[in-house]
C-alpha cells in the first residue's frame, strides 16, 4: 500500500542549469556530460551536508535539509565546486523554508514552489533565499548576505523579500527596481507611474510567463508503491484533457507519453516536442474510500512549478475533485473562460464508488483499441448501468463498443449497428448532450446508416460541443474525403494534428487522408510514424499494404499483408504471407489467403471485404466484385470509402463495381 503523504517543516534548494535547453539542442553530448557532472555534485555535496535530493526535473534538481546553514553551505560549495568545469556560472540557486508534503516518491507545497521562483530570479552562478531562510542563518557570521528588494512571485500572495550570498567567489548581484516617488509629484504623476509600472509588468507576463497551451501527461496511479498506468491513471488524464479542450482560451494538446514524466523523460523535452508552454501531470492513490491527487503544472520555458495542490477526497466527490482541480489550473494561469464554458466543466455530482471503479475500467478497456478487450469493457459498462447517476455515460461507452466492434472487432456490422443504436439513444435520453453518446451517433450515420447529411450533422454536432476533442475531427476527415471533400477533410486532420501531434491514430488518419488524395511518399510517412509507438494499427498496415502494392514492391506488400492480418487476430492467414521474396511468390500468397479465409468464414465472421481486397491485388476483377457484393450485403462499415480507396482502382471501369458506388450514393473521383 502506498504510504500516507507526510509534511514536514524544511529547508528546500531549488537548483537548474542556464541554457540547458539550448545546449540539448546544438550540442547533445556536452549537455548530456554537463549534466553528469551536475547530478554527481549534487548527490555527493547533499551527503556532506546531511541533506538529500528528493526530485530531479531534466536538468534541476530539488533537496532537501533539516538545517537552513547546511542548506545555504551546501550552495556556496556546490558554486565552488563548479570553478574551473563546464558548470561554471551555469547554476542558478534558490533556497526558502517551509512546509513540504512527501507522498511516495513526490514532493509538494509552497516551499518547493518559492523556492523555484526564487531560482528563476537569480543571477547564473550565484544563490537567492527568502527572508526567511535570513533570519534563520542571521546570526552565522560566515554568511555574507546582501538586501536585493521584494520580489512579487507568481501565486504568492505577499511580495518576498529576496537576499543574495555575497563573497565565496560568486558574482555580484544587483539589487532589484524599486519605485520611489518624489514628493513633489503631482497625484496624476505617481497614477501614470503606477500604470506605466503596470503594463510593463504585464507586457512582460505576457511576454516570458503567459501559458496559452498545455498538455496533461498521463497521471499515475500508486499502487503498492510502485507508479502504474491504469483505468484510474487513464480516467484522471482523459477527463482533465477534456475539461481543459472546452476552454476556448487556451490550447490543450494531447500526448501519447505514458510514463511519469518528471521522473523519466524531462518536462522540456516533451513540452518542446509538443510546443506547449506548461504541462500538467501528477499521481492518483487510493486507500479505502479515500482517493488522494498530488497534481503540479510545470512552466516548459524555464522548468518552474507555476502551480501544485494535493487533493484528497471520498470516491463519490470525484467528480467535483475533478471539476475543481481545473477551475484551479484555470486561475493559476489566469487564463480568460465564458459563463458558458465555466458551466461545462462544474460538476457537483456524487458517484457510487463501486459503480464509478466499473465505469472506468469500461473506459480503460474500450480505448485499448483491441478486440480481445471489448468484451471487458463491455461487461464493466453494464455493471455501470445499475447506478443511476452513470447510466448516460456507461450507455454512451456500450453505444462506442458496439461501434468498435463492428469496425475492428470481428462483429456482423447489422448486429453490431443494431446494438449502438440503442445503447447511444438510451444515453441521450439520460443526458442529450452526453460527448460520447454524440460521437457514437455520427459514427453510425457514417459506417452503418450510410447517411451522409446526418453523419455530417452529427459529427459537426459534437465538434461544436467540443472543438476540442480529437477523435470527432478524425473520423469527419474520413467521411469527407468520400464526398470528395478533400479541403475540409485537411482541414480537420490538421485540427486533430495540432492538438495531438504524437498521437499515433491521428498519424494514422493522416496517413489515410493522404493515401486516398495518391499523395503515396507523404502517406507512408505518416502511416510509419503511426506504428512507431509499438501499436498494431490495422488501418496503417492495411494502407502500406496498398502503396507498397502500386508501388510493385511486393516484399514490402506481403510484409504489410502479414502484418494487417495479425493485427485482426487472423494469425492463420498472417501465415501464407511470411515467405514472400518477388511477385510470384507474392501472387501465390494472395490466393492461398483468399482460400484459407473462405474456409474461415464458414464458422467466423470476417469481412468479404478482406476477400475482395485479396482477389483484386492478385488480378481476378470478377471474383473481387462478387465478394464486394457480399461485402455490401453485410452493410460493412467501410463500405464508405468504397469510392476514393485505391486499392479498388483497377475496378472502377467495371459496371458491377460503378453500380456499388452508385447503390450507395457516392460517385468516383474525377480522372
Amino acid at each position: 500500500m502506498p504510504s500516507e503523504p507526510t509534511r514536514q517543516l524544511v529547508a528546500i534548494v531549488f537548483t537548474d542549469i542556464v541554457g540547458y535547453t539550448r545546449m540539448m539542442g546544438t550540442n547533445e553530448a556536452e549537455a548530456l556530460s554537463i549534466l553528469g557532472i551536475s547530478r554527481e555534485l549534487h548527490h555527493s555535496l547533499a551527503r556532506e551536508h546531511c541533506g538529500r535530493v528528493i526530485k530531479e526535473m531534466g536538468d534541476g534538481q530539488i533537496l532537501q535539509f533539516n538545517s537552513a546553514s547546511e542548506a545555504l553551505k551546501f550552495g556556496i560549495d556546490l558554486q565552488q565546486s563548479t570553478h574551473n568545469t563546464a558548470l561554471e556560472n551555469r547554476l542558478r540557486i534558490g533556497i526558502h523554508v517551509g512546509d513540504v508534503t512527501h507522498d511516495n516518491e513526490d514532493v509538494f507545497g509552497d516551499g518547493v514552489n518559492i523556492s523555484s521562483r526564487v531560482q528563476s530570479l537569480c543571477n547564473p552562478g550565484g544563490i537567492y533565499l527568502t527572508e526567511d531562510i535570513q533570519h534563520l542563518v542571521r546570526a552565522n557570521k560566515s554568511f555574507d548576505l546582501k538586501k536585493l528588494g521584494f520580489a512579487n512571485l507568481k501565486n504568492v500572495d505577499q511580495p518576498i523579500l529576496i537576499y543574495a550570498v555575497q563573497g565565496h567567489g560568486l558574482p555580484e548581484a544587483s539589487r532589484f527596481r524599486s519605485f520611489s516617488t518624489p514628493k513633489i509629484l503631482s497625484w496624476a504623476a505617481v497614477l501614470l507611474l503606477i500604470l506605466t509600472a503596470i503594463v510593463v509588468n504585464q507586457l512582460d507576463l505576457l511576454k516570458d510567463d503567459q501559458i496559452e497551451s498545455i498538455t496533461v501527461v498521463p497521471f499515475m496511479s500508486i499502487v503498492e508503491g510502485e507508479m502504474v498506468n491504469d483505468h484510474w491513471s487513464y480516467n484522471m488524464t482523459q477527463s482533465l484533457m477534456s475539461s481543459l479542450g472546452k476552454i476556448s482560451s487556451i490550447r490543450s494538446v494531447y500526448t501519447n507519453v505514458n510514463k511519469p514524466i518528471i521522473a523519466q523523460a524531462g518536462i522540456l523535452e516533451v513540452g518542446q516536442d509538443l510546443g506547449v508552454d506548461a504541462i500538467l501531470t501528477g499521481t492518483i492513490s487510493r486507500e479505502g474510500p479515500m482517493v488522494t491527487i498530488n497534481t503540479m503544472l510545470v512552466s516548459v520555458k524555464n522548468e518552474e512549478i507555476v502551480w501544485s495542490e494535493t487533493y484528497s477526497r471520498e470516491v463519490r466527490n470525484i467528480l467535483k475533485l475533478q471539476a475543481e482541480l481545473v477551475e484551479s489550473i484555470i486561475q493559476a494561469i489566469e487564463v480568460a473562460i465564458t459563463p458558458d464554458e465555466l458551466s461545462s466543466i462544474t460538476n457537483t455530482e456524487e458517484v457510487d464508488a463501486i459503480g464509478f471503479e466499473y465505469l472506468l475500467k469500461g473506459q480503460y478497456h474500450l480505448y485499448r483499441i483491441n478486440p480481445e478487450h471489448y468484451d471487458s469493457a463491455l461487461y464493466y459498462f453494464n455493471l455501470a448501468t445499475t447506478y443511476d447517476e452513470l447510466k448516460a455515460e456507461a450507455y454512451a461507452g456500450i453505444a462506442l463498443v458496439w461501434v468498435h466492434k463492428g469496425q475492428w472487432g470481428g462483429e456482423a456490422p447489422l448486429v453490431a449497428a443494431q446494438k449502438a443504436v440503442k445503447a447511444y439513444k438510451t444515453a441521450l435520453l439520460y443526458d442529450s448532450m452526453e460527448e460520447q453518446a454524440l460521437l457514437a451517433k455520427a459514427h453510425v450515420y457514417t459506417s452503418y446508416a450510410w447517411d451522409w447529411d446526418s453523419a455530417k450533422m452529427a459529427f459537426e454536432h459534437t465538434i461544436k460541443y467540443n472543438p476540442n476533442h480529437v477523435e470527432p475531427h478524425l473520423f469527419y476527415a474520413d467521411l469527407l474525403v468520400s464526398l470528395h471533400e478533400n479541403e475540409k477533410a485537411f482541414g480537420h486532420i490538421d485540427k486533430a494534428y495540432a492538438l495531438a501531434p504524437k498521437n499515433p491514430f491521428v498519424s494514422c488518419l493522416k496517413g489515410w487522408v493522404l493515401f486516398a488524395n495518391h499523395k503515396f511518399d507523404l502517406a507512408e510517412e505518416a502511416l510509419l510514424n503511426s506504428l512507431k509507438v509499438g501499436y498494431r494499427i490495422s488501418l496503417s498496415h492495411r494502407c502500406l499494404w496498398g502503396i507498397y502494392h502500386i508501388r510493385e514492391d511486393y516484399v514490402n506488400a506481403g510484409q504489410q499483408a502479414e502484418d494487417f492480418y495479425a493485427s485482426q487476430n487472423l494469425q492463420p492467414i498472417a501465415d501464407e504471407f511470411v515467405n514472400v521474396t518477388d511477385k510470384q511468390t507474392y501472387i501465390a500468397a494472395l490466393q492461398r489467403a483468399s482460400l484459407k479465409l473462405e474456409d474461415l468464414k464458414k464458422t467466423t465472421y470476417v469481412s468479404s471485404m478482406r476477400n475482395a481486397r485479396l482477389y483484386a491485388f492478385a488480378g481476378d476483377k470478377e471474383q473481387a466484385i462478387n465478394w464486394l457484393e457480399k461485402a455490401y450485403e453485410e452493410h460493412y462499415t467501410s463500405f464508405f470509402s468504397l469510392n476514393v480507396d485505391p486499392h479498388w482502382e483497377t475496378l472502377h471501369d467495371e459496371p458491377g463495381f460503378k453500380d456499388l458506388v452508385a447503390r450507395v450514393n457516392l460517385t468516383l473521383p474525377r480522372k
